[in-house]
């Protein structure tokens, strides 16, 4: 059996940030809200995060950890740093942590100085690209349609038990 999963990209005002190199990062947030994997379709544990999230590799792995199979990345990603880091840093998230991982991005003009990135995609836990938004649908709304295959994440995390060899443990979002 297989679940599939599909991304939307939507063009309007998103939450999101960008830095500047000359404005100090904010203070860090405390949170009692806990990085969860929840049921999807057929099934499949799915974590949930948002775009700032896909920086900070800890957090998939403790979505990974919690039975996460599918994560999944709603997000907001600047024309700029998503042409830079977009694929690269879902692809690595879904390598790192044996997952499938759903990029659904917005896209569009927004404002005169805010753009976003769009070109949605899942990727499998070998980190091949299963389905994107491409040419002309890449930064326009739509829909993306892919497979998550169990059989193909088994395959992978059992050839590559990355969760097994694992050096540190991590249980709460200040564990290290």
């Amino acid at each position: 059996a297989s679940a599939s999963a599909s991304a939307s990209a939507s063009a309007g005002a998103g939450a999101g940030a960008s830095a500047s190199a000359d404005r100090a990062a904010p203070p860090p947030v405390a949170t009692n809200a806990p990085a969860t994997a929840v049921p999807g379709a057929a099934g499949l544990q799915v974590g949930l995060a948002i775009c700032y999230d896909l920086r900070f590799p800890l957090h998939a792995r403790v979505l990974a950890d919690r039975g996460a199979r599918l994560i999944v990345y709603r997000s907001a990603f600047t024309a700029t740093t998503g042409a830079a880091h977009w694929e690269l840093l879902l692809r690595a998230c879904a390598v790192q942590n044996g997952c499938y991982v759903l990029g659904a991005n917005q896209c569009g003009q927004h404002s005169e100085t805010r753009a976003s990135f769009g070109h949605s995609m899942l990727v499998d836990p070998w980190g091949r690209v299963v389905a994107r938004a491409e040419g002309d649908q890449a930064d326009r709304p739509g829909v993306v349609f892919g497979t998550v295959d169990p059989a193909v994440l088994d395959q992978v995390r059992s050839g590559l038990p990355v969760h097994t060899h694992q050096r540190f443990k991590v249980n709460g979002p200040y564990d290290l």
